[in-house]
């Protein structure tokens, strides 16, 4: 049984996992973040090979736990995502974040808030994987890189 709750999932069901971890994410309250960081770590172990590129990895286990039980479910997060993938976090007025993801060679970002960085980052990391995978955006308003002058 623990060898087929570990084995890497094929692509349609990997997709219907994110879609799924998506919901599960815009769903949760600040009292979850642990749990659904955890689902979040499971199921990138999960990925079909080169599903996730250089976008986002798991952490070992052992590691992700050591953060949770520091409580350092944000900066377990933040060790997810790869070099590659594009970023920024704000907190707005009643403490919500907000977190938007631009994944390797994707031309918009995924933009998504929560009550936690951790959740927030979630919601718009799965996103984003979906929407790559799918070929399009398929959740929440895309934004667009504004230039200053």
């Amino acid at each position: 049984m623990a060898d087929r709750i570990n084995q890497k999932l094929d692509w349609r069901a990997w997709l219907a996992a994110l879609e799924d971890m998506c919901v599960a994410a815009v769903c949760a309250c600040a009292r979850e973040e642990a749990s659904i960081l955890r689902a979040f770590n499971h199921l990138l172990g999960r990925a079909p090979p080169m599903a996730l590129g250089r976008s986002v990895v798991a952490l070992a286990p052992a590691r992700l736990e050591a953060l949770i039980d520091m409580d350092m479910c944000s900066g377990a997060f933040l060790a997810m995502i790869e070099r590659g993938t594009c970023f920024i976090v704000s907190r707005g007025d009643h403490s919500e974040f907000l977190v938007s993801v631009a994944l390797p060679g994707q031309a918009s970002e995924d933009t998504a808030d929560g009550p936690t960085l951790t959740l927030a980052g979630i919601r718009a990391l799965t996103a984003a994987l979906v929407g790559n995978m799918a070929g399009h955006q398929t959740h929440g308003p895309t934004l667009r890189p504004i230039r200053l002058q």
